[in-house]
This record gives structure tokens, sequence and C-alpha cells, in this order.
């Protein structure tokens, strides 16, 4: 494709972070440095636009057939290379990645979310982007239908559980987890969990294990069973045998599948929801 003359028609629009950003009228090759965008492109009919995408861009199948340009630091000089009309980011990225990119004449538009209401307008927002709107407000449409659903389900639930979210306990005794302030917390709310380190100081804190007994979850998820922490081994913890959750064997150990489905802000987080509703609530989500 040859490279722009700068005589092509531009718009300027808005992205998730706020940025303006001058996009080409006409689209037609694409970067994602981020597998939450790189879903939302394929679901709203933009995957084939796509040249190349972030090392975890790994659904739909297609997306693992693209060339793949790095993760948190990406190849900068590849991307130039494809010449990209669009390279498509979250907000993890670096300003000094936006900037060298900006500078090599790529524009960037972040597509995030900070809760799982905002997908929906992340997706709109791309869609207008990439010149897919009418099927970006199909899919955004579609998955403000599933969540109000659940959410009306989890209205009726008398019983919220209290919820420990592990993201990485490399040491068991002072484990990760999730605080307010961010997308997981969000997910766990609408789930109908309590999370018992909502009032942390820092969205991802690690904690000890004095303060997860003070707190005994009734419910344990775990982030990182992808990475080989099983209930099992939780359950042989010192200490952790007087949990209420590991009383109760509420373990949910999450799978790679379902991790992404969690933790990407794309159109896949109902299903997401739907999984932890479920295994919070299996008597109000209906089979």
């Amino acid at each position: 494709m040859p490279k722009p003359t700068g005589d092509e028609p531009v718009r300027v629009l808005i992205d998730s972070a706020g940025r303006e950003v001058t996009v080409p009228v006409t689209v037609a090759r694409l970067v994602s440095l981020a597998p939450s965008a790189t879903e939302i492109l394929y679901a709203i009919g933009a995957g084939e636009w796509l040249v190349g995408v972030d090392d975890f861009s790994n659904f739909p199948e297609a997306a693992k057939e693209l060339e793949q340009l790095g993760s948190f630091t990406p190849d900068l000089e590849r991307i130039v290379a494809m010449e990209p009309d669009l390279v498509v980011a979250a907000q993890i990225i670096s300003p000094e990645i936006i900037e060298q990119l900006s500078s090599a004449g790529v524009p960037v538009w972040i597509a995030d979310s900070r809760d799982v209401r905002g997908v929906a307008a992340s997706i709109r927002g791309l869609g207008v982007a990439v010149g897919r709107e009418s099927a970006a407000d199909a899919v955004a449409t579609e998955l403000e239908a599933r969540l109000e659903t659940l959410t009306a389900l989890m209205t009726e639930v008398l019983d919220r559980p209290r919820v420990f979210y592990e993201l990485d306990a490399s040491d068991p005794m002072k484990p990760f987890t999730v605080g307010p302030g961010n997308f997981v917390q969000d997910l766990l709310s609408m789930a109908g969990g309590d999370n018992v380190f909502a009032d942390a100081s820092a969205p991802f804190p690690q904690v000890s294990f004095e303060e997860v007994l003070a707190r005994d979850p009734q419910v344990i998820i775990l982030a990182d069973a992808p990475f080989g922490i099983t209930a099992t081994a939780v359950k042989a913890r010192t200490g952790w045998e007087v949990l209420s959750a590991v009383r109760d064997d509420r373990i949910l150990e999450v799978t790679p599948e379902l991790g992404d489905m969690i933790s990407r802000p794309g159109p896949r987080i109902a299903d997401g929801l739907e999984a932890l509703a479920r295994f919070m609530h299996p008597e109000a989500i209906m089979k």
C-alpha cells in the first residue's frame, strides 16, 4: 500500500482515553496492540484489515495467524514499516510509544474501558474510527442487553458472598489481588459478589494472609490457575483451611479462556460475567 501523501481526507475523533485522534476517512490497514481491541475488530467485521497484532491476541483463531509485534514493548520499526492507517491499543500502552508512533505519522486509537458498562461505548467508538459504525452498534447493543439481563438477575440475589480474587500467589502468604478502581472489581460486583479488598488503597494490592484471614472470603477465584495454582494447592496452604471458601469448597479455578473473558474489556465480557455469576449463584443463573 502506498504511503499516504497527506492529501487523503481525515476526521478528528475522540478515543476512549479522551484524546483527539486524526483518523483517515478510509481505513484499510490496522495494527492491534491489545487483545481486547483485536476481539472488537473481529466482532465488528474489521478483522480482515488487521496486518499485525500483539503477542497476546489469541482470539478468534484467525488472530493467531497474523504477524506478532511484541507485547508491552512492541517493535515500533516493524509497525511503522507495515504502514498502518491506524494502530489500536489499550490504556496500558505507554505515552512514549504513542508519541513515537505519532511522530512517525501513525495515529494511535485507545479502545479501552475502566468499567464493564463502558465496553459498549468503546466498541461503538472504535467502530466509528474504522468505518464499521452499524456493525459496532449491533455488537454493542447485544452486549448491553446481555449485561442488563444478568445484572437484573443479580439484583434479586439476597446473599452476596465475600470474594477473594487471587491474581498472583508467587508468595502464597502475600498474594496479589484486586482492589477498587479496576475492571475486575466492577465485574465481581455485577456478578453478585463483594470483593473483600474493595476498600484497599491500590487497584492491585499485595496483601498478607492475616488480612485474608480477617476478611474470611466465602469464595476464592484463582485467576492465577492458568499458571499452575490449583484449588488443592490453596487448601494445602498453612492456615488457609479455616477460611469459609476452603471449608465449603467454593474455589474457582479460572481457565485460560475464562481468564481472557474476565480481563479483556471486549465483546466476550458478558460471557465472563455470566461464568462468575453462575459459580457464585448457580440457583439464579438457569442453564
